[in-house]
């Protein structure tokens, strides 16, 4: 009973189906008035056909039921669903509550019959099957009825949404990595996707009005990614399990989709309105819409006229005609969700990066009706970007740098100039000049002046220093541009000359006078001095042997001779009392290459000094012990000579002791020797120095700036003559005979100028007092020549 949808004939199908047992069956038990009564119980079949078909509509044509009373006849149901597969059933999908899935649209009956019937389904989606079929809508008492099978037809390709999730970066100078993800709707099959690069060109003039020395520049790179259509939800899925969940929920997402549904609708309408027909309703998210429309006479042109109107056109505004010098185009396959952009890009330039796809077109879309679909994705993904800066771009070219006081009213002023750099990264805002005096290595901090590109190109590309000390100095320069501070260029020089106050007339004069006081002072002191040594050295007789082990002053190469051409001179060391002192390596016979160091000679000094060179190497040669500096070999054929001597990494025992000293130590490493380490310097110091008197040599000089240290800290003994500016405070005066290191003498030495092995050892005690009180000056107090002689006098009467 009461089965109104259930016809009476297919009960008596499954009764005949059970058997005997239910073949005599009353009207009490099966009522025919209830069952069946809602629905047609003999139905005749419809031919339905798809007339036009769009990416989001469908035309549908069919013949009107012929009926034998067009009075029962209320209408026609079209049922139509999305079907991925052609399978399916009229009973698909069917709940509890009656509902079936199926979509339906109610058209109305004609009374004529000689005009066919029209359905026109739309918001349908693009490139997606449908199932449908036809039935007609008669009175609940009727038996009659019509039906169509389950036909299926393809919606047309529509136009895709945006690439999603666009990223993109820069590791490097000229390269820009792009990723992506397809369309959430590619509306079709993809093809393609377009990348559209165009380079964003800074103005320097307006940088120009910054102060870039008040406000350093920026150097973050804040790439902004958005996309051109709502943000789609995003989820990790490496990470579901112990997802925190901050995506919208389901009826959220469920509402943005139908935003983005109406929005597309929207547009869609906006494009046909002036040319359908019949009004679009929008679709609601029900299982089942219905909606009524009166079908009269249709005609299809109506619809969907055989326009060529360029405005009803929906292009893709990009091709490769139109590519320019700061705007590029690249096609990338549609297999491909990333791709390196590595051609015509410049360094530290912010890219505009723009991401269209495309679909391929399918059979019949160029059809009048599907022109005003577009291929490609109308809407963009896109980002800005900005590549990484070149490392060297932002240097100065050594070669424009000038410094020049020709052109410079202040004699105390220089005017140095230099180019910009080429093809530095971004503008030039600001440049930093940095300068000092040359040898002023405790300044730790040289003043740096700071140029704006304004002010520098004011000045005629150059800037002026002024008010500057006169003196030699270095300088170097570095340029900063929005990717920050270049690289300093190497060291030039330039000289501030020293301005005389008073008139060429008077400083000859000063000079006369001062020349005549010192020679009066020189003559009166040479007469007392005469006259009153002259008793005290009557009596002193002074015998010169001749030591068999000294060399004969004439230089003759020997077997220590090396080849000019297996000497390779590197950095210099230092200069010593014939020369400079360079760092070296010497190319020995078997191809072993030795570091050492190159002691040489003036090449403008005279004959006798270069004697004087090479005859200390003469001495040299016969020394071959561990705690004296070794000779390798002499370079006397040619201009200028060379001794090679053994290189000693550490430099002089003083300068070590005093980069050990707790208040000037640099580096927190360098601690003060330990009692240990000075007893062992002492005792190899001591083994140098009696290996010469065995040799029967005397040293005469044996201060801690004539003992080296090694790159191991083991102490020889030498005289390599590092220190020569230092004997300029350490000794008292100078005499006819030359500079004497009077400090280190012993008193025999000073009153008589002999010189023993007892003196050496005179000289090894003052080494000592050295290493204990980190290379302190010998006698604190300031030696004239009242206190020489009274040391002299007095044998030691010194003052520590």
């Amino acid at each position: 009973h009461f089965n109104p949808k259930l016809c009476i004939y297919r009960i008596k199908q499954l009764q005949l189906k059970l058997g005997d047992k239910f073949k005599n069956v009353d009207d009490l038990e099966v009522a025919p008035n209830s069952n069946g009564d809602k629905i047609a119980c003999k139905v005749s079949k419809l031919n339905v056909s798809t007339e036009v078909v769009t990416s989001n509509s469908v035309v549908l044509n069919w013949s009107p039921f012929s009926h034998y009373d067009t009075r029962t006849l209320l209408g026609y149901v079209v049922y139509y669903l999305e079907a991925p597969f052609k399978n399916v059933s009229l009973y698909d999908g069917r709940d509890a509550c009656g509902g079936d899935g199926w979509k339906t649209d109610d058209v109305e009956s004609t009374e004529t019959t000689t005009v066919d019937l029209v359905a026109i389904l739309t918001g349908l989606k693009p490139y997606t099957q449908y199932a449908y079929y036809v039935k007609t809508y008669t009175m609940a008492s009727e038996s009659n009825g019509a039906q169509s099978d389950i036909n299926y037809f393809f919606t047309m390709p529509g136009t895709p949404s945006p690439p999603q999730n666009l990223h993109v970066s820069s590791n490097t100078a000229d390269s820009i990595t792009i990723e992506w993800l397809p369309p959430a709707e590619p509306n079709g099959q993809i093809s393609q996707y377009i990348i559209k690069y165009t380079s964003i060109n800074i103005s320097g003039e307006s940088l120009l009005k910054r102060d870039y020395c008040q406000n350093s520049p920026d150097t973050k790179d804040l790439s902004e990614s958005y996309i051109s259509v709502k943000e789609h939800i995003k989820y990790d899925n490496d990470k579901k399990e112990n997802c925190n969940c901050t995506a919208q929920p389901e009826k959220k997402q469920s509402k943005i989709k139908d935003e983005q549904q109406i929005q597309t609708m929207i547009e869609f309408e906006n494009n046909l309105q002036n040319i359908l027909y019949v009004k679009t309703i929008n679709a609601k998210n029900d299982n089942v819409t219905k909606r009524k429309r009166e079908v009269t006479n249709y005609d299809p042109s109506a619809e969907f006229p055989n326009s060529t109107d360029p405005k009803t056109k929906i292009s893709l505004d990009v091709d490769k005609n139109m590519e320019n010098e700061n705007m590029k185009i690249v096609y990338v396959d549609s297999n491909q969700l990333s791709y390196t952009l590595n051609e015509n890009l410049t360094h530290y330039t912010t890219y505009n990066i723009e991401l269209y796809v495309c679909r391929q077109r399918v059979k019949n879309e160029n059809t009048e009706s599907n022109k005003i679909i577009s291929n490609c994705s109308v809407q963009k993904a896109m980002t800005t970007v900005k590549t990484s800066p070149k490392e060297s771009a932002d240097r100065i070219d050594p070669s424009t740098i000038k410094a020049d006081r020709t052109n410079t009213t202040n004699p105390n002023s220089i005017k140095i100039s230099w180019k910009e750099p080429e093809g530095s990264n971004g503008p030039i805002v600001s440049y930093h000049l940095e300068y000092k005096k040359v040898g002023d290595h405790l300044n730790l901090n040289p003043p740096v002046v700071c140029i704006t590109t304004q002010q520098y190109q004011q000045s005629d590309f150059s800037h002026t220093l002024s008010n500057v000390a006169p003196g030699n100095y270095s300088f170097r320069l570095r340029a900063t541009s929005l990717a920050g501070n270049g690289e300093y260029t190497p060291y030039n020089y330039f000289e501030i000359e020293e301005v005389p106050s008073i008139t060429t007339g008077q400083l000859m004069l000063i000079i006369l006078m001062v020349i005549g006081i010192i020679c009066a002072v020189i003559v009166l002191i040479f007469f007392v001095l005469h006259r009153y040594y002259k008793k005290k050295l009557a009596a002193t007789t002074l015998f010169v042997t001749c030591n068999p082990d000294y060399i004969s002053c004439e230089y003759q190469a020997d077997e220590w001779e090396i080849p000019r051409d297996d000497v390779e001179v590197l950095e210099p060391l230092g200069r010593g009392s014939f020369g400079m002192v360079y760092r070296g390596n010497w190319k020995k016979k078997d191809n072993e290459i030795i570091p050492c160091a190159i002691k040489t000679v003036t090449e403008n000094n005279n004959i006798t000094v270069r004697h004087d060179f090479l005859s200390e190497a003469n001495v040299m040669k016969e020394f071959c012990t561990t705690h004296v500096v070794r000779l390798y070999g002499v370079v006397s054929q040619g201009q200028p000579a060379y001794v090679l001597m053994e290189l000693m990494t550490q430099g002089d025992l003083k300068t070590y002791l005093l980069k050990h000293r707790p208040e000037m130590a640099t580096d927190p490493s360098l601690k003060p020797p330990t009692l240990k380490d000075t007893l062992r310097m002492a005792i190899e110091i001591a083994d140098g120095m009696s290996y010469l008197s065995f040799k029967k040599y005397v040293h005469r000089d044996l201060a801690a700036r004539n003992c080296m240290v090694s790159e191991h800290n083991i102490v020889k003994v030498g005289d390599f003559g590092l220190t020569r500016d230092i004997y300029q405070t350490d000794y008292y005066r100078k005499d006819s005979e030359g500079m004497m290191p009077i400090r280190w003498m012993a008193p025999e030495s000073l009153k008589s100028g002999l010189f023993t092995c007892f003196s050496d050892v005179w000289s090894y005690g003052v080494v000592l007092w050295e290493m204990v009180t980190l290379a302190a000056q010998p006698y604190r107090v300031n030696i004239f020549q009242n206190n020489i002689f009274f040391s002299i006098n007095c044998y030691a009467c010194i003052f520590f």
